[in-house]
């Protein structure tokens, strides 16, 4: 299977599901679509981050090379759709320490910025509690943010803030 051409062929679940499958556990397969998230013009690095998310849901070793790429470039992703894709991917990921610190920052000023969607507000906060969970000093950052953001919230954002603060008390 030519990746790039099935990526073009529509963007839906079954065919990111479909992707997904053909790619398995493959690591060279894995790091085409890498490739193609990084060198390629949309929508190919949007529906590319769809079936790295998927990939990764089962696999989530197979991102683990690409952790540092990933935290560089997620504030240049020109859609939010792979940044979104993106951090799904690091909240559920142990991120090294050398990654950490970036990557919490990162997330922090994407959770109080009203101007990014919502689900990409939600990951980037799901980020942050997985960075912080052994960090006590950062749970009550984390606390205090979610106490700031809580009112204004949509439903998402409440929804997440809520489950997060059941973990972090």
């Amino acid at each position: 299977m030519n990746i790039k051409e099935q990526l073009l062929v529509e963007m839906s679940r079954s065919n990111i599901d479909y992707i997904a499958a053909y790619i398995g556990n493959n690591k060279l397969k894995f790091r085409t679509l890498v490739k193609l998230l990084h060198e390629e013009k949309s929508p190919v690095p949007e529906r590319a981050s769809w079936a790295i998310s998927a990939i990764t849901d089962k696999y989530p070793e197979l991102g683990l090379p690409y952790l540092k790429t990933f935290v560089e470039k997620l504030p240049q992703y020109p859609h939010t759709g792979i940044q979104r894709n993106i951090l799904r991917y690091m909240a559920k990921t142990e991120i090294p320490e050398a990654l950490s610190g970036t990557l919490y920052d990162y997330c922090y000023t994407v959770v109080l910025s009203p101007s990014f969607p919502i689900a990409v507000r939600a990951n980037a906060l799901e980020t942050m509690y997985n960075i912080a969970k052994n960090e006590p000093d950062l749970l009550q950052e984390i606390k205090t943010v979610i106490h700031e953001i809580l009112p204004e919230g949509t439903a998402g954002i409440q929804s997440k803030s809520k489950n997060l603060l059941k973990h972090i008390r």
